[in-house]
């Protein structure tokens, strides 16, 4: 059978992909005006992603949450039932067209650039038997319309110059607009993407109009914890060194300046000696001062402290319990944890109204619709067990 399958990248050429280091001054000036510089404080994401590995497991803690479990519910009349042929009829494709879509694996990947970037923007490429959500970068997309509660999106197609190559193998829509690009000009260089073909999910639901990484209240405290890397490191390696000082005596009884016992030629020379002689890690200095040895030594307490206590701040910063990064006390835990699902639970909604609207699209007549539970890895056994109790009782 055919299968989805998308051209990537071009293997004829060799890419340089950099990121660039961010600071602390350059993230303040870019949130001073965020709508202006939303493609900074994205970067700024993906490099802290890259670089920051407790920003890349609170992000993949927030996106793997969900356990993305759903049935699917009849939506039709019940004064006035279906033929139950036409029913299964359409119950039948509604799942053969969920299990082609693999949601638990495709929305992995949905949810975990939403979280990092504010916004997913996807284009579906879908065979009778195959399902693949291609991202689109963000620096290319923008919200243009709402439609069935769900969010559609307009691509910068100046994305094509220079890699014309990508349209002989992305889908035609690309193609034939991209071509009325070149004709009309910028006045088309923003278009929006078929709504059947296009998938946009945001985390900050409410401002449609400005793209900001939901966490970025914490951007400032994880660049210092590389910075307080950075500084133990430093620290660590300057602890290594020995210096041992060698004072040139001077003539007793003297009170002429520089009037030193031992010529100073000979005296550079015996230093010159003694630094062959010690390994690589002392050094040695001449001089005519008071001066004792030099040890640099480090605390190892007082740094790890610097480093744990600035994790801290950044989960109280971002309202993450410190638990979940393996503390030894469990009180406040479950009421954080019911936030971070609430956070989460928004964005499932989303998916749920997507979801539906791509199977009233594709599904003729549909008399269904998919219910995705609010379950998530910590409360999935407190969910069975309320709907178990629930059934004792007789469910509505």
């Amino acid at each position: 059978a055919k299968l989805a399958n998308i051209f990537l990248s071009d293997l004829t050429k060799t890419d340089n992909k950099t990121y660039n280091d961010f600071n602390k001054e350059k993230l303040r000036r870019a949130l001073k005006n965020p709508k202006q510089n939303e493609h900074v404080l994205r970067e700024i994401s993906q490099f802290l992603y890259r670089c920051s590995s407790q920003y890349k497991r609170l992000l993949k803690y927030q996106a793997e949450l969900l356990t993305l479990d759903h049935n699917v519910v009849p939506i039709y009349d019940l004064e006035k039932p279906p033929e139950p042929s036409k029913f299964l009829k359409s119950y039948g494709k509604t799942l053969l067209l969920l299990q082609k879509m693999n949601i638990k694996h495709e929305f992995r990947k949905v949810l975990l650039t939403a979280w990092r970037e504010d916004c997913f923007y996807g284009y579906v490429y879908e065979t009778s038997d195959s399902f693949y959500i291609m991202p689109l970068d963000g620096r290319y997309c923008r919200i243009s319309s709402v439609e069935d509660g769900v969010f559609n999106f307009a691509f910068d197609f100046s994305y094509f110059k220079g890699k014309e190559i990508f349209l002989e193998f992305w889908d035609s829509e690309f193609l034939s607009k991209y071509n009325l690009y070149k004709a009309e000009g910028n006045s088309m260089r923003w278009q929006e993407l078929d709504p059947k073909k296009t998938i946009c999910i945001k985390v900050n639901e409410e401002s449609h109009d400005e793209v900001i990484p939901p966490l970025v209240g914490i951007f400032e405290e994880l660049l210092d914890i590389m910075d307080y890397k950075s500084l133990m490191k430093s620290r660590e390696e300057l602890s290594n060194y020995k210096l041992i000082i060698q004072k040139i005596p001077l003539i007793s009884g003297s009170h002429d300046i520089n009037d030193f016992a031992i010529d100073l030629d000979d005296a550079l020379a015996f230093g010159e000696r003694l630094a062959e002689a010690t390994p690589d890690l002392v050094g040695s200095v001449v001089t005519p001062m008071d001066i004792d040895t030099v040890e640099f030594k480090k605390d190892d307490t007082s740094d790890i402290n610097i480093v744990s206590q600035a994790t801290n701040n950044m989960l109280n910063s971002a309202g993450y319990s410190q638990i979940l990064w393996g503390g030894d006390s469990s009180i406040g835990l479950n009421a954080s944890i019911v936030t971070d699902e609430a956070m989460s639970f928004s964005v499932l909604k989303q998916i749920q109204r997507w979801v539906n609207r791509y199977i009233k699209y594709h599904v003729s007549g549909t008399m269904v619709s998919v219910k995705f539970h609010e379950i998530t890895i910590f409360n999935k056994d407190k969910y069975v067990e309320r709907l178990r109790n629930g059934a004792t009782l007789g469910l509505p």
